[in-house]
């Protein structure tokens, strides 16, 4: 995560936003079709973009590179995007108004992708849980309409999306408990379909770190899965 105190210009501010990048992500899919019709039916794009919160207090609006992303990543139309967090600059969120002020702000940039009905999936980032008012009105815009939680998964075709929070309550910076427990069950439930999960930078579970994470507790290597990526900024 970026030091709450710079100031980014220029290059600068490009490569601190580098971390807002684009997947187009070909993959595999199912039936006998046509070469033409094989190549649409295998193809799917999604958007992965993050950490696009304001420089400091002193900056507080949305940066221009990220209307430039969320620009771009709606002329791409893809079948959903994915937010790794740090939506907002957060530690300055002092009381509901103004934590609710720093996420319309986000949600006003963010509208080109709401107006095309792009489905947007969010995972907190630390940032959004500084002060109990940013954590609070992040879990009200954000956590799952169905289990009302912050970490959940999506499927699309043969892809299985999971969305983690390193951010709970007594469990920052790791995914352990109640969490751990049910991305246990989730990755079961994925069978072989492609796996991606956002990788927190210092995700960790007991005595497990960041690397292969999800195949260590998983027990999925090789061609017991398709494939399981990790995405991070």
């Amino acid at each position: 995560m970026a030091q709450e105190a710079a100031v980014y210009r220029g290059k600068d501010m490009k490569r601190k936003l580098l971390s807002v990048f684009i997947l187009l992500v070909f993959l595999f899919g199912f039936g006998t079709v046509s070469a033409v019709e094989q190549h649409k039916e295998q193809t799917l794009n999604f958007v992965v973009m993050g950490d696009n919160r304001p420089a400091n207090v002193f900056r507080p609006e949305q940066p221009y590179i990220y209307h430039k992303v969320v620009e771009k990543a709606v002329e791409l139309d893809p079948v959903l995007i994915l937010n790794t967090g740090d939506l907002v600059l957060g530690y300055d969120a002092d009381s509901r108004q103004k934590a609710r002020e720093e996420f319309d702000d986000f949600e006003k940039a963010t509208a080109p992708i709401r107006k095309k009905n792009i489905p947007l999936y969010i995972t907190m980032g630390n940032h959004s849980g500084y002060t109990e008012f940013a954590r609070e009105a992040f879990a009200k815009r954000y956590k799952n309409t169905e289990t009302g939680e912050l970490y959940y998964s999506v499927d699309v075709k043969n892809c299985h999306f999971i969305v983690l929070c390193s951010e709970l309550v007594n469990e920052v910076s790791q995914i352990t408990g109640r969490q751990l427990e049910w991305l246990k069950g989730d990755l079961k439930r994925a069978g072989g379909k492609h796996i991606f999960c956002h990788a927190a930078p210092a995700l960790i579970s007991e005595d497990k770190t960041s690397e292969g994470f999800i195949e260590q507790i998983s027990g999925k290597t090789g061609s017991a899965c398709p494939s399981i990526q990790t995405v991070s900024c």
